[in-house]
């Protein structure tokens, strides 16, 4: 009986969706700040010391969505979160670290085009987040489309 109600409640409490994105985000927030550093220790121990400055910020980068944990309700959903540390992954880690954007010229094309796109869908989040349901039934539908153009052109140009 016990095992019954501790297993039901492990359960509830680990597929809660707030509850599960806050793991997944601790979770790959810690390793991807975990590579990003024994990247960085090894380019040191090498003798190449111009690194740290950028490891530092790719790590702040990772770590950003640690600020969700003390939300009470998680604004992105789980795809979202992960395709964050994706696109992360594939531009700072693989194209910076690995030198990608070097090795392939299609690599910078790309993922400016997945990286705006990518933006589109945490604008739109960010809409639904921020706005009252009430209001967004009022909201012109070209209102939205400029707001997540705008936003997307300007995530994409930073």
């Amino acid at each position: 009986m016990v095992e019954k109600i501790f297993i039901e409640h492990t359960k509830k409490n680990f597929l809660d969706g707030d509850g599960l994105k806050k793991k997944v985000i601790l979770f790959l927030s810690i390793t991807f700040a975990v590579l990003v550093t024994v990247v960085v220790i090894r380019n040191m121990l090498d003798g190449n010391f111009s690194t740290w400055p950028a490891g530092i910020g790719t790590i702040f980068c990772g770590a950003l969505p640690i600020s969700f944990l003390f939300l009470k309700k998680t604004p992105f959903n789980l795809p979202s979160i992960i395709s964050y540390y994706f696109l992360l992954f594939c531009t700072l880690f693989l194209g910076a670290t690995l030198k990608f954007y070097d090795r392939f010229p299609w690599w910078d094309t790309m993922f400016h085009f997945f990286g705006s796109a990518f933006s589109g869908f945490v604008d739109i989040a960010l809409y639904n987040f921020l706005l009252p349901k009430k209001l967004q039934r009022e909201v012109s539908r070209w209102m939205i489309f400029l707001f997540v153009l705008s936003l997307a052109v300007m995530i994409s140009v930073l």
